[in-house]
């Protein structure tokens, strides 16, 4: 763990050298509560774009309270996104806290790949200079629609999907 952690603040190092962001989803948080004060730190001090689930971002901050631990999170960390499953996402920016809207498509049968999609879709729009707020947009509607499918290979052309239901 420590050799992994040691890589990733190299990793992070280099890029902000390099003027370039660095994003971390939290992924587990059976992970997070394992690793606790490593990840603290990780989003403390190197980290400009987070991606956690309701359920890693509490772990976090060991608080059954997803207020108590938004709170906290938006005095560490400038820009990040939670998601809340069919209640959408929760985008931090500046300080700010603004509700995201789900998109729906049909019936939700798999989560598997929601979260990676929903942090694809995101970083795609940031970096095509788009706001966070169309960004965690475009992120919803990607996650929205891999859930309605099997697996985490969409069967939609996203690009396409993002297009008719965003007018960027």
């Amino acid at each position: 763990a420590e050799i992994a952690k040691n890589a990733f603040i190299k990793a992070a190092e280099t890029a902000k050298n390099a003027g370039k962001k660095v994003a971390l989803s939290l992924s587990d948080s059976f992970c997070v509560s394992r690793h606790r004060e490593s990840f603290i730190e990780l989003v403390e001090d190197y980290i400009d774009i987070l991606f956690a689930n309701e359920d890693e971002i509490t772990t976090l901050y060991k608080t059954s309270n997803l207020n108590l631990a938004i709170e906290k999170l938006k005095k560490k960390c400038e820009l990040a996104a939670i998601t809340i499953g069919k209640h959408g996402s929760i985008l931090i920016s500046n300080g700010k806290e603004i509700s995201i809207d789900p998109f729906i498509f049909g019936k939700a049968i798999d989560t598997t790949g929601a979260g990676d999609l929903y942090a694809g879709g995101f970083l795609k729009g940031l970096s095509e200079g788009l706001n966070p707020l169309i960004s965690a947009k475009i992120g919803s509607i990607c996650a929205g629609q891999i859930v309605t499918q099997l697996g985490s290979r969409s069967n939609t052309n996203l690009i396409n999907l993002v297009k008719s239901n965003l007018q960027v």
